[in-house]
């Protein structure tokens, strides 16, 4: 720490000028600290979700810290039977495509399970053929 006792009333003054900046910095970053944890803690964004997209910038901070809030009101419309929400508000479609022995099944979306793989390699067939062939799109009976 320097010594003060050889600093002139000018430059003391200077130095306590610097010191309450400094307060009252660290106090507005204590306020601003302890108001984004309310906020966080109300949303299902984290502490680090929010840091990534500090460090990303503007452009992409949308991407990681998550999709916006919808703005629009919603329909009084119940959901359909066949779609239901996940917990992660993404909504549950209902599979279209069922393996023959019953076990699994496939709504015909994203990357295609094994067993539909399988079925593909053996019969020597793509994924869209594979859709086209009404075998796989009944539940099998019991």
């Amino acid at each position: 720490m320097d010594n003060y006792s050889k600093l002139t009333v000018k430059q003391l003054n200077n130095v306590l000028e610097k010191i309450k900046a400094e307060l009252k910095r660290r106090e507005d970053t204590a306020k601003v600290v302890e108001e984004i944890n309310v906020i966080l803690g109300r949303s299902n964004v984290s502490f680090s979700d929010l840091k990534e997209a500090l460090k990303t910038g503007p452009a992409t901070a949308k991407k990681a810290v998550g999709k916006p809030r919808s703005t629009q009101k919603r329909s009084a419309k119940p959901p359909s039977k066949s779609r239901k929400k996940q917990s992660d508000g993404r909504t549950k479609v209902k599979p279209l495509y069922f393996e023959p022995n019953g076990e699994g099944s496939w709504s015909g979306r994203g990357k295609a399970p094994a067993w539909v793989r399988d079925i593909c390699s053996a019969k020597k067939i793509s994924t869209v053929d594979f859709k086209k062939d009404s075998m796989f799109q009944q539940p099998p009976k019991k």
